[in-house]
């Protein structure tokens, strides 16, 4: 790490945005003693918290109990980019290379899973600054472009709106090949911005599950 980044992070700290302000609710109390459950969900990141909250939709007499080893949110799904998209094979061309035959149904059921959780941000009244952006996809060297133009042309076969940039940016692009060269567009693509997981994890509350936190250690009976 250079001089300049670590001067640029000397203040940092390691904690989830999320969980590093003041309107943070408290942690769940940690789980005690012996309990019994219909459903027990270990890990409250996203898919832990997504799926008490559609077990408790499904059937909202089910007795859901959702654990985790600190609190929700403290792991990957705190620490994200700040974005989530419809993609489940992270972008056409890596699905395209490895799973070309099931990328029709991989394509559907990603726009139709980010559609469910654009549905329950509504439904829960979640405050979260969903927005579908779009993406952006830019080159940097002028032997880049070659792989934008085959982007633009995977997206369109799989219904995607997407444009390419204009040939004054290419132009432009191999006579400054350290300036960014070209982007590509797919306008109204399922990306959205960052949603918080605290405000979801209120809505699992709300529906009836019981969260406990600092689960370090435990023993399960079936």
């Amino acid at each position: 790490m250079t001089r300049p980044i670590r001067a640029a992070l000397a203040d940092a700290a390691p904690i989830p945005f999320w969980l590093d302000s003041p309107s943070a609710p408290p942690a769940a109390a940690p789980l005690s003693g012996t309990t019994r459950c219909d459903l027990a969900v270990v890990g409250a990141g996203f898919t832990g918290l997504w799926t008490a909250l559609l077990a408790k939709e499904a059937d909202p007499s089910r007795d859901v109990l959702l654990i985790d080893g600190r609190t929700a949110g403290w792991a990957a799904s705190g620490r994200n980019g700040g974005f989530c998209a419809s993609s489940l094979t992270h972008g056409l061309a890596n699905g395209l290379a490895r799973f070309p035959d099931e990328m029709p149904v991989l394509e559907r059921l990603g726009s139709e899973n980010l559609s469910a959780i654009e549905a329950a941000i509504s439904r829960y009244g979640i405050e979260c600054g969903f927005e579908r952006t779009g993406e952006l996809e830019v080159a940097t060297a002028p032997h880049q472009l070659a792989w934008l133009d085959e982007s633009v042309e995977q997206a369109r076969a799989f219904g995607h709106d997407a444009v390419s940039g204009s040939q004054n940016t290419r132009r432009s692009a191999r006579s400054h090949a350290t300036a960014p060269a070209c982007g590509c567009a797919r306008r109204r693509q399922p990306c959205t911005q960052a949603a918080s997981l605290l405000p979801r994890t209120h809505s699992v509350r709300c529906c009836g599950a019981r969260v406990r936190t600092s689960c370090r250690s435990m023993t399960t009976c079936w």
